[in-house]
């Protein structure tokens, strides 16, 4: 559906109660290039201006800015911080006071629902150099963003609290 997403989600959006739209990540294939990566970040790009700022939120997949270049399990290319920064989280600061710059995890509060959304990077933590699993399921979250989402979860009483990654947030 690739030529009618960023038209369908809009007219949704525009047109019920419906305040945005999450997405889990993963925009490229699994296998490309250095040029398929930022092929990507443009169609991200495009999907935010497109369905409107503030209405479009994402968190990294595992394929988003490191990209394989075979199934042998060569690394084609990865991004820097900095444009993962640029492309998911840049965008969205203005309407989103949870954003500590650099960071690639913030929430969404939706208090009329009393609701926290946290949208949470298991990107960021290093996978065990013992472990076995499959490349996309060795990520978890840092300790720095764990302490966060507690400190975070421990400022709403009464509220319920949704978590969004792209991977699971401990491979263990």
């Amino acid at each position: 559906n690739d030529l009618l997403s960023k038209p369908s989600m809009k007219h949704v959006l525009d047109n019920t109660s419906i305040p945005f739209v999450i997405c889990g990540g993963d925009f490229p294939g699994a296998f490309g290039s250095k040029d398929d990566v930022l092929k990507a970040r443009a169609e991200v790009l495009d999907y935010q201006n497109f369905i409107g700022k503030g209405k479009f939120f994402s968190v990294q997949g595992n394929h988003d800015f490191t990209i394989r270049s075979s199934s042998g399990g060569s690394t084609g290319y990865t991004a820097e911080n900095s444009l993962v920064y640029d492309t998911l989280i840049r965008p969205n600061e203005f309407y989103l006071p949870s954003i500590q710059a650099g960071k690639e995890y913030y929430y969404i509060d939706i208090p009329s629902q009393k609701t926290r959304i946290f949208m949470l990077n298991s990107m960021d933590g290093n996978p065990a150099t013992e472990n076995t699993d499959p490349w996309g399921t060795q990520y978890t979250i840092s300790q720095e963003q764990a302490d966060w989402l507690i400190a975070k979860a421990k400022e709403k009483t009464g509220w319920k609290f949704i978590f969004i990654c792209h991977v699971p947030c401990d491979s263990n």
